[in-house]
């Protein structure tokens, strides 16, 4: 961490880049924060060109704080922008605040952001781990639609109780023809090629573009398992999974089209809930319908007596005359729906 500014006797901030990635995960472990926090996934983004990774660290005696950004320059303009990676983030917290704490936090934060010349903030925020508070007052805060999440108390059998109906019974109908799921860490270029096609079915955009070689290094590097539902040598569905202490998310995945009809995917999503149980993690978070959408997705997310959570995004204007000068260059109405506006494809 460059040189820590002491703002006052029991408190000190400072920033963290991949220069120093044992410090980064350090400080992650010690916020008790998710895999998506961790510098791996960071340094994921980094090549895949989201922009250069910060984390921002603040700590008192009572407790710790980090926010991990990524640093982009505005192209044509000045000044730079700041988002977050392709997952939940947000503040991570560890400790009990004292009275002022998340007040001096916000103070110290908004003047570390100006010093660096940054114009507007877009984050993700964890949607099982509200730190909100921590933010009020710090732009808006905006909902953006429902995640579900599949408790995983009790034992195999329990959860499975609280499938649908039709979940169950198409789950046991995929084992009776002959249907498993094993964990294949080798399986990338399939997975790949299941996975890319389905984004392009779904007409998805850039950001969720990963490549063999990225998939290949959250395997290898991060915290994830991929499972692969097979019949015989047939490759029928594959997903990514999180190995965080917290939970696991469900990831990537994609089901192959001579198979969709027979819905491999649920047998892909009770394999992954059953491999989380085993490993002690509380939730399995698999997201939300497309774009924050009640649709067909989502309903087959909620058939596995998941629970509904509001995904939140983080969005500040840091510099309002700058940001103002940003949307004129680009033509773009400040208060469209996209953030920040000066980037709206």
């Amino acid at each position: 961490m460059n040189a820590p500014v002491a703002a006052d006797p029991v408190q000190e901030h400072g920033w963290l880049g991949l220069d120093d990635a044992a410090a980064w995960d350090e400080v992650t472990d010690a916020a008790g924060a998710d895999v998506f926090h961790r510098s791996w996934f960071h340094r994921l983004a980094r090549i895949r060109g989201e922009g250069e990774p910060q984390l921002f660290v603040w700590r008192t005696a009572s407790v710790l704080v980090i926010v991990p950004l990524l640093f982009r320059d505005i192209p044509g303009g000045t000044g730079c922008d700041v988002s977050s990676v392709y997952g939940y983030v947000g503040p991570a917290v560890r400790g009990t605040p004292r009275p002022g704490d998340v007040a001096r936090f916000r103070s110290v934060l908004r003047r570390a952001l100006e010093a660096r010349d940054v114009v507007s903030v877009f984050s993700r925020l964890h949607p099982l781990c509200d730190r909100r508070a921590w933010l009020e007052g710090l732009g808006q805060i905006e909902s953006s639609g429902l995640t579900l999440a599949v408790p995983l108390d009790g034992t195999d059998a329990e959860g499975q109780s609280r499938y649908r109906g039709s979940h169950r019974r198409e789950i046991t109908r995929l084992y009776a023809r002959g249907y498993s799921v094993q964990d294949e860490a080798h399986c990338v270029d399939a997975f790949h090629d299941l996975y890319a096609a389905a984004m392009a079915r779904l007409g998805a955009g850039s950001r969720y573009s990963f490549t063999a070689e990225h998939i290949r290094t959250l395997i290898d590097e991060g915290d994830m398992n991929l499972l692969v539902v097979r019949r015989g040598s047939d490759v029928a569905a594959a997903g990514l999974f999180t190995r965080g202490e917290l939970g696991s998310h469900y990831f990537l995945s994609g089901t192959h089209p001579e198979h969709r009809k027979l819905a491999p995917s649920k047998l892909l999503v009770h394999a992954g809930c059953t491999w989380a149980r085993k490993r002690g993690a509380a939730w399995m978070h698999l997201g939300g319908g497309v774009g924050g959408a009640q649709d067909s997705l989502y309903r087959f997310k909620a058939g596995f007596g998941s629970q509904p959570h509001v995904f939140h995004t983080w969005r500040w204007i840091v510099n309002p005359d700058r940001y103002r000068w940003h949307c004129e260059r680009a033509g773009a109405e400040e208060t469209g729906g996209f953030f920040p506006a000066y980037r709206c494809p």
